[in-house]
């Protein structure tokens, strides 16, 4: 009952979850190591804050990995709390591991990567019954930094998101868990319960109705080329729909009122755009309203067969800043999606001499770099520690602070670049 006062006195755990596939054990990612660095750093300059850095993993498939944690050269990692999950799995995960199959079968492109997003919610979940830990848990993916005000954060999220908040990203039919936070603990295993109903196939809203939902945006591919989850054996849906956070957009299908969502661009843009669709078919845009085609995206609508495409103007204010799909506002940028660190300004901060500046730029965030001008740069806070903003022109420049900076796969391997280092403040 310790876990549970703890919670009630207002504790925030920020887990990170780490699954290492057996046969494949070896030393942490050092994107992981920065991440968890940055979010201890960031918790241990908050005065005051009640708050803890978990990482959750199966250590005993894998001691290479605590034993560096814990006895490796940075006295910073040592201060981390860490979770076995293999002593605590319930039989839900159980049973959830023999259904994955059914969805991800062997030698599927990726594979490891998909059974090990799709196994956190239920490592999770039994990391927080086995404690008794009720809500108030910030997951952030391996590759996600934390550079909020802890405390002024923990009390945003416990007062606006009292089930969960996941973070918006390609459109409608993704969301990821990229930071994701549980104000209930019964709102995670309701969302599981949901999950194994999928995979399983048992009920009404199983695995046949998923793939119908898939196929609406993402089919189809020959099951010979890696089409999955076929119904005639000949085709399947594209392998990249697959996924947890197709799988999440479609919980919150379901159950809209489960899942609030980030805010993830800054307030204040103007809402009147005049854009280009992916058929190229011109839609005017202005106050909020919306043609055919933003109306579209906003359903999770796709032409069949494009796998990257652009979001009508309107479709990112209402999706990504306001309206009834939004969260409430946080006080800056909460993750936004797939890789600010794509974005940023000329070189990238502490001490690289290369740009990091991709071309390969996911939806969300090339509207708002591309259609409003933003740009992110590191600058010294008040805290006299370096941290991100974000400023747009089309917003008159003004400065956001991001609470969290999730990288890509391009920037991963410079993930010590973005960590926060002390500067002169005035």
């Amino acid at each position: 009952m310790v876990a549970l006062a703890q919670y009630t006195n207002g504790l925030l755990r920020i887990v990170f979850v780490h699954t290492t596939i057996p046969g494949s054990c070896g030393p942490l990612p050092e994107h992981l190591k920065a991440s968890l660095l940055q979010a201890q750093l960031t918790v241990n300059r908050t005065a005051g804050v009640s708050a803890s850095v978990v990482l959750l993993s199966n250590f005993k498939q894998c001691r290479w990995a605590l034993d560096e944690l814990k006895n490796g050269g940075d006295s910073d990692l040592k201060g981390i709390t860490t979770a076995e999950s293999m002593g605590i799995k319930s039989s839900t995960t159980q049973e959830w591991e023999k259904s994955l199959r059914k969805m991800i079968p062997k030698g599927t492109a990726n594979e490891d990567v998909l059974l090990t997003s799709l196994y956190r919610y239920f490592m999770l979940d039994d990391y927080m019954l086995h404690n008794n830990v009720t809500g108030h848990v910030l997951h952030l993916d391996a590759d996600t930094m934390l550079f909020a005000h802890v405390a002024s954060l923990a009390k945003k999220l416990q007062a606006g998101y009292p089930r969960l908040g996941l973070t918006p990203s390609i459109h409608r039919r993704f969301l990821s868990a990229s930071a994701m936070y549980v104000g209930s603990q019964a709102a995670l295993h309701k969302m599981n319960a949901f999950f194994l109903s999928v995979a399983a196939n048992k009920t009404s809203t199983g695995l046949s109705q998923y793939v119908a939902w898939l196929r609406g945006f993402a089919c189809c591919k020959p099951v010979a080329q890696g089409g999955l989850l076929s119904q005639d054996g000949v085709e399947g849906v594209r392998p990249w729909a697959v996924s947890d956070m197709t799988l999440l957009a479609f919980y919150r299908s379901h159950f809209h009122r489960e899942v609030r969502l980030f805010p993830v661009l800054p307030a204040g843009l103007p809402n009147t755009t005049s854009t280009t669709s992916v058929d190229g078919a011109n839609s005017v845009l202005s106050n909020g309203s919306s043609s055919s085609s933003s109306s579209a995206y906003l359903g999770g609508k796709l032409p069949v067969a494009v796998e990257h495409h652009h979001l009508p103007g309107s479709a990112i204010h209402v999706y990504s800043e306001g309206g009834t799909d939004a969260g409430p506002e946080l006080g800056g940028l909460l993750d936004p999606a797939n890789g600010w660190g794509l974005h940023l300004e000329g070189p990238a901060p502490n001490g690289s001499a290369s740009s990091l500046r991709a071309t390969d730029r996911h939806a969300v965030v090339e509207q708002a770099v591309g259609r409003f001008g933003c740009h992110v740069s590191f600058r010294c806070t008040s805290a006299c520690v370096t941290a991100p903003f974000v400023a747009c022109t089309a917003a008159g420049g003004r400065e956001t602070p991001l609470l969290a900076l999730h990288l890509s796969s391009k920037t991963r391997d410079k993930a010590k670049l973005f960590g926060s280092v002390p500067c002169t403040c005035q």
